[in-house]
């Protein structure tokens, strides 16, 4: 799952993406407090990705939930992903060679 934080409206909007998905998928909703636990967490636990981008949250935050990421932010979201890949695969390197 990757998250997205607007600090100025205190949002988050999770997406998931598996190989066997065709489109990324709007998993996680929140605002105000829970949304600010939602992000804590994700942090805490180091298994998630956390991208703050509020443009991208408040487009994202107009999809309803267990709905596909619409195509107008295909490119935003192959961005996105391409991000996370990139931590990932250096947090990776990291481990192996200490």
């Amino acid at each position: 799952m990757s998250g997205d934080l607007s600090t100025k409206t205190n949002r988050v909007v999770g997406i998931q993406f598996t190989e066997q998905s065709l489109v990324p998928i709007v998993i996680v909703k929140a605002a105000g407090e829970q949304a600010a636990q939602i992000i804590a967490d994700a942090k805490q636990s180091n298994s998630k990705p956390v991208v703050t981008s509020s443009g991208l949250t408040a487009q994202l935050y107009r999809i309803p939930m267990d709905h596909a990421v619409t195509p107008d932010l295909f490119p935003m979201m192959a961005a996105l992903l391409a991000h996370v890949i990139q931590v990932d695969n250096n947090l990776q390197d990291k481990f192996r060679n200490p």
